[in-house]
C-alpha cells in the first residue's frame, strides 16, 4: 500500500492486490476471438471490478467506484451497470456511479498522475487485444 497526501489534506491510499495473469488470461481464452469493445470485455470489466468490490466490502468501505470509466474506449453505461450487478453481491458498500470523462476528468486525472509520478497503462492489458493488434 503507497500513501498519497493530496493538497486539501485528504489520505488516499494506493492499494495493490495481487494479479494472476495466468489465471486471467485462461478465464478470457474462450472469448478470445472475440473484437475489443464486446463481451471479452465485458467478462473482464466485472472480473476486476469483483475482486475490487469484495476487497472494499471486506475492509468496510461506504462506497465502490471504477476508475474505468475515465477511459475513451470504455463504455460507463456498460461499467455502471456491471456495478449495479456486483452491488447486490456487496450489500454493505454502495456502487458510486459515475463517469469519470466528464468535466475534465481526463484533464484531472493526467494532472494527477504526472503530481504523484502515477503510471498509466496504454492498453487493457487483455492478451487477446494485444495480440490482434500486431
Amino acid at each position: 500500500m503507497k500513501d498519497f497526501k493530496k493538497k486539501e489534506g485528504h489520505k488516499v491510499a494506493l492499494i495493490i492486490p495481487e494479479y494472476n495473469n495466468d489465471q486471467y488470461n485462461i478465464d478470457l481464452e474462450p472469448y478470445a476471438d472475440l473484437p475489443e469493445g464486446s463481451k471479452r470485455c465485458f467478462i473482464c470489466y466485472e472480473k476486476r471490478m469483483d475482486e475490487a468490490y469484495a476487497y472494499a466490502e471486506q475492509n468496510g468501505f461506504a462506497y465502490f467506484a471504477t476508475a474505468m470509466t475515465i477511459s475513451r474506449q470504455k463504455n460507463s453505461q456498460i461499467l455502471n451497470a456491471i456495478g449495479e450487478k456486483l452491488s447486490t453481491r456487496y450489500p454493505k458498500t454502495k456502487y458510486f456511479h459515475s463517469d469519470f470523462k466528464k468535466n475534465k476528468g481526463i484533464d484531472i486525472a493526467k494532472a494527477m498522475r504526472d503530481e504523484y509520478g502515477l503510471y498509466q497503462q496504454t492498453y487493457c492489458g487483455c492478451k487477446y487485444t494485444f495480440l490482434k493488434k500486431k
